[in-house]
């Protein structure tokens, strides 16, 4: 299993300010999403792919709401206000099947 770039749980907003004043770029455990768009067939089949890859894969995390540059380096972090409207949004359209996700 790869090593993991976060290592706390739930993350906290000084690890995700860690990761932009570290300019740590994305890898095998970490991936960057400035949005999440769930508003087409093909955007929702994308997102599902991304997060099957981790899942199939030695796990990771994808951070939603972070900006990177050109380099795949963190550069800015704005939480996203829709998340958890979109997720329940893939759950009720059955676009991930059986998911267990803990909103606040």
């Amino acid at each position: 299993m790869a090593s993991r770039v976060i290592r706390e749980s739930p993350i906290s907003k000084e690890a995700l300010e860690a990761l932009i004043a570290s300019a740590i770029p994305e890898g095998q455990t970490l991936e960057y999403k400035r949005a999440i768009n769930v508003e087409t067939t093909k955007a929702k089949l994308e997102f599902c792919a991304d997060v099957a890859a981790f899942a199939n894969a030695s796990g990771g995390e994808i951070i939603f709401g972070m900006d990177e540059d050109g380099d795949g380096k963190a550069k800015a972090f704005k939480p996203l206000e829709d998340f958890a409207q979109a997720m329940r949004l893939l759950i009720d359209r059955k676009a991930i099947g059986r998911v267990a996700l803990m909103m606040r």
